[in-house]
């Protein structure tokens, strides 16, 4: 999954990190793309033969071939798209951190301007969701969180990836009571959202039954 993992235990920089995906996810997009061409050749049948004009129905049935088609071929489009253009990609030197995401939107982290990075994990998300949390040292700046999960497989290798950034960081003042107070709020915030999502399916789910 990364370039020289041995780097991170060695602790050398620079590093950069990219994803590598598991065997399996190439066949399930090779999967997806195979049901995305059914609609998609459905819809264009239907055309070819006519039923546009003739079959004042066939409308509805052509635009939502339409649409669940594309929607399925997205997502492999857009991987093999983010593995052409060698993307996501994570560059750790001494006092910064670069995230390139998918879409190429660049953010930089210059370690200088925050106390010591610590290992969080993101709420909002299925499995383990490792990310990188720093707190600026100037009062009302933003928090700082980085997604891991791209270029880590488990904890153990989360651990060692902020460790390379704190080495990269040099000495920092851990933070702060207040400062840490700032990341539990935010962790509270993303439980209530994921809470406030699962009641408003769980409710909707309801509604739809007690409609039938």
């Amino acid at each position: 999954m990364f370039d020289d993992q041995s780097r991170m235990t060695r602790l050398h920089l620079p590093a950069t990190f990219r994803p590598r995906y598991p065997w399996f996810v190439w066949p399930v997009l090779g999967m997806m793309g195979l049901l995305a061409l059914l609609p998609l050749w459905g819809a264009f049948w239907g055309l070819t033969h006519g039923w546009l004009s003739t079959d004042p129905d066939f409308l509805n049935g052509f635009i939502m071939m339409l649409v669940v088609g594309f929607a399925l071929m997205a997502f492999p489009l857009l991987t093999l798209w983010s593995v052409f253009r060698d993307l996501p990609r994570l560059h750790v030197d001494h006092g910064m951190v670069q995230l390139t995401t998918i879409f190429g939107r660049v953010k930089t982290l210059q370690l200088s301007d925050y106390a010591e990075v610590s290992l969080g994990e993101a709420v909002l998300a299925k499995g383990y969701q490792p990310r990188l949390e720093a707190v600026p040292m100037t009062p009302g700046g933003a928090l700082a969180l980085l997604p891991l999960k791209p270029f880590v497989r488990n904890r153990s290798e989360a651990e060692a990836l902020v460790a390379l950034v704190r080495h990269a960081a040099g000495e920092r003042p851990k933070p702060v009571a207040m400062q840490e107070a700032r990341l539990h709020r935010q962790n509270r915030r993303e439980w209530v959202t994921l809470a406030a999502i699962s009641i408003g399916a769980f409710g909707l789910l309801v509604f739809l039954k007690m409609t039938e």
